[in-house]
């Protein structure tokens, strides 16, 4: 179950270039038994590291997924995870001390999150007639787009590519393979350094984690492989539809938690 689980998220992650952290978390909860605090450095690491494997893999140059239009988005990413994992971590421990506490805070983020990758899918969606943007991407909003995808990689142990392909490829005009490569960049220096270095430091990596590393690598890898013979469209049409999927099942689980 976690083999055919780990190589179908390592493809999404390699096919569209995101993604990945929004399925690895639940099957680490739900299906091997992890706190939430326990699984988010899980999650980061197994994205991040797959990502990781998946880049040095392309015989490509690295000019086809490197601009210096990414440094401050990488910064403000890297800033912003540190931050958020300890605010949420002083929040369950000091000020939401029962359980009943955390489980309202978990359910308040996730409805939070529904509009944001209702918001990404609909910038992947492909249009009939693309306009270039005609404000220029600098340095300032590279850091705040960095700073909004690290807090969404800090709260949901995520990498941050569902929204990061989007903003790089409507906001900094990248074209979307170009997207998909700088999303994998950046998710595999959050996942090492916001989730594998805790892990080893935390004396937390383990062999069976490694093996889910390698798992994952191998369905990433394949899933690269496949989104580099297909056409812009499709990749945008495949992760606006994922997008939509995902957002729409935590919408039914929320309702069904309220009622």
């Amino acid at each position: 179950m976690i083999i055919a689980a780990l190589l179908i998220i390592g493809f999404i992650l390699g096919a569209i270039g995101g993604g990945a952290g929004l399925l690895i978390l639940p099957v680490l909860v739900y299906h091997q038994n992890f706190s939430s605090i326990e699984a988010a450095p899980i999650s980061m690491s197994l994205v991040g590291v797959s990502a990781m494997i998946t880049l040095l893999s392309q015989r490509t140059s690295w000019k086809e997924w490197w601009s210096k239009d990414l440094i401050t988005f990488i910064g403000g990413s890297l800033f912003m995870i540190y931050l958020t994992k300890w605010l949420l971590m002083y929040l369950k421990t000091n000020v939401l001390a029962t359980k009943e506490g955390v489980e309202q805070l978990d359910h308040f983020i996730m409805l939070l999150f529904i509009p944001i990758i209702f918001f990404s899918a609909w910038h992947a969606w492909p249009r009939k007639s693309f306009t270039q943007n005609t404000t220029v991407w600098n340095r300032s909003k590279g850091w705040g787009w960095g700073m909004l995808t690290g807090s969404l990689a800090g709260i949901f142990g995520a990498g941050g590519g569902f929204i990061i392909v989007p903003v790089l490829h409507q906001g900094a005009q990248f074209p979307i393979q170009k997207a998909i490569g700088a999303s994998l960049l950046i998710i595999t220096i959050n996942g090492t350094l916001g989730g594998l270095t805790p892990l080893i430091i935390g004396h937390q990596l383990n062999i069976t984690i490694f093996i889910w590393m390698i798992w994952m690598a191998a369905g990433a890898i394949t899933g690269r492989v496949w989104s580099k013979n297909q056409t812009p469209e499709v990749l945008k049409k495949s992760l606006a539809i994922f997008l939509s999927v995902v957002a729409t099942a935590i919408f039914v689980k929320e309702i069904n938690h309220l009622l």
